[in-house]
């Protein structure tokens, strides 16, 4: 239904192309869903997608068991495999990364080649271009990320300036948020950990450790170790419980 949708089918089934130029290019492909102006316009052979959406999914040509839902969702993507962008500019970049999902209003916007990735939440993971395995979850979590892989990232800014570091995970309101390249660190709890800039460290607790940037802390319970500035492989165990100085250890 529209001018030029699925005019180029020949042998393609079941396929339903609602809106100008939708399917405009599928040939022998079977089992899509094309719903919006130029939904899945270059899409030749590529089967099993969902495209709902002004230029949702456009430039497909093979990738297959994608869903695109929102204006512009997907609309690079060209061969990567079993992607889900559900929201406006959602995914936008994607060319051929694969099994990555994306929810919310800009998410993984300007992922380009990354894989497996889980963004969900306005501008989650909207800068991660070419890396992999990450979860945001919350508004603008992982927002800086671009090549740190395996990173988890839940509640409002956590792990929001990660930019290269991997294998953190930062769980709360602000958890996390300005380490941009710090690896292996555990921040949980509202703003634990929230200024550091340190690799390898434990903070489980309100403000635990709020400040620290230095290697290898442990600080657990209500701002334990926020005093801690450079100091490294401080253990901080207990409420208010800080070290006696903040750029040594004890």
């Amino acid at each position: 239904i529209g001018h030029g949708a699925a005019n180029s089918v020949t042998t393609g089934e079941e396929n339903v192309a609602v809106g100008a130029s939708a399917l405009g290019s599928t040939t022998t492909a079977a089992a899509n869903v094309a719903i919006g102006r130029s939904a899945l316009l270059t899409n030749t052979t590529g089967a099993y997608n969902t495209a709902v959406g002004y230029k949702a999914l456009e430039v497909s040509t093979t990738a297959t068991r994608c869903v695109a839902i929102g204006a512009f969702a997907l609309d690079a993507l060209t061969t990567g495999n079993d992607n889900t962008a559900m929201g406006y500019d959602c995914a936008q970049s994607v060319t051929t990364g694969a099994d990555n999902v994306a929810i919310g209003s800009r998410a993984l916007q300007d992922c380009t080649t990354g894989f497996a990735n889980v963004c969900v939440g306005y501008g989650a993971g909207r800068n991660i271009t070419v890396a992999g395995t990450n979860t945001a979850v919350g508004t603008s979590a992982l927002n800086d990320d671009t090549t740190g892989d395996n990173n988890t990232a839940v509640g409002y800014y956590a792990g929001r300036q990660i930019t290269t570091g991997s294998g953190n995970t930062s769980v709360g309101y602000e958890a996390g948020e300005s380490n941009a390249t710090g690896f292996n660190n555990t921040c949980i709890g509202l703003r634990a950990n929230e200024l550091g800039s340190g690799s390898s460290g434990t903070f489980v607790g309100v403000r635990a450790g709020q400040s620290a940037s230095g290697g290898s802390n442990v600080c657990v319970g209500y701002q334990a170790g926020d005093g801690i500035s450079s100091g490294a492989s401080n253990v901080c165990i207990g409420s208010d419980v800080d070290n006696p100085s903040a750029t040594t250890h004890n």
